[in-house]
């Protein structure tokens, strides 16, 4: 049983180095037949939304950006919107909801009910977006057979923290997993052009396959 396990290891690292040398990205083209402002970027918070974060998904110029909270946050995340947002343009597609319930799957209900777009982009409150993240996402929805995608997730490390003596070896065991992932998600993607799960921290979907879901979840 033990060689046989060594065996088809071996043979499982053989197949991921073939696939991950084989994995070649696609270029960005320079037209799309979707666009930053038919997406409606819908994130769930309590009390924990970063300012940072909020600009980095404002500056991909998105239709519209619904944040949902509770009640007893409202004042909180208000605060944040207004001490990080200092465009009138900006702050007019800001759209904070409040959920009775508190909880990802009611939060996000809400937002749903409440988004515009034909794309809906889901991103956790402390998950930063590259100016070119809408850029690079929309065009695989080009192709009707993709109904979602995801990114890779790079870590990021607060430069007070690139210090041996003050980062965690939970820190550096996050870092890993999340590099480990994005290889191993290259190698599948080359292997089956497609992704049998995407991170939970943000994606982008087409709009009636999320609308659609909700209304199941609510009726069954």
């Amino acid at each position: 049983m033990n060689i046989f396990s060594s065996v088809w290891g071996r043979l499982e690292q053989c197949a991921f180095r073939q696939n991950l040398a084989s994995y070649k990205p696609l270029p960005i083209p320079s037209t799309c037949c979707y666009s930053s402002n038919q997406v409606s970027v819908v994130i769930c918070t309590v009390d924990a939304l970063l300012a940072r974060c909020l600009k980095s998904w404002l500056s991909n110029n998105p239709l519209e950006i619904i944040i949902i909270t509770i009640p007893e946050h409202v004042e909180k995340i208000r605060s944040v919107i207004l001490n990080a947002i200092t465009s009138p343009e900006d702050f007019a597609k800001i759209n904070l909801l409040v959920s009775p319930e508190k909880g990802k799957r009611a939060q996000l209900s809400v937002g749903l009910r409440a988004a515009r777009g034909e794309v809906l982009a889901l991103v956790d409150d402390h998950i930063m977006w590259h100016t070119d993240f809408l850029k690079g996402m929309l065009p695989c929805l080009e192709d009707e057979s993709v109904g979602a995608v995801g990114p890779m997730i790079i870590p990021m490390i607060p430069h007070e923290r690139q210090d041996v003596n003050v980062i965690t070896p939970w820190e550096v065991a996050a870092m890993r997993t999340a590099w480990w992932r994005n290889r191993h998600l290259k190698a599948g993607y080359a292997a089956n052009r497609w992704c049998f799960c995407l991170a939970g921290c943000s994606g982008v979907f087409r709009a009636e396959i999320l609308k659609v879901s909700k209304v199941l979840s609510i009726t069954t």
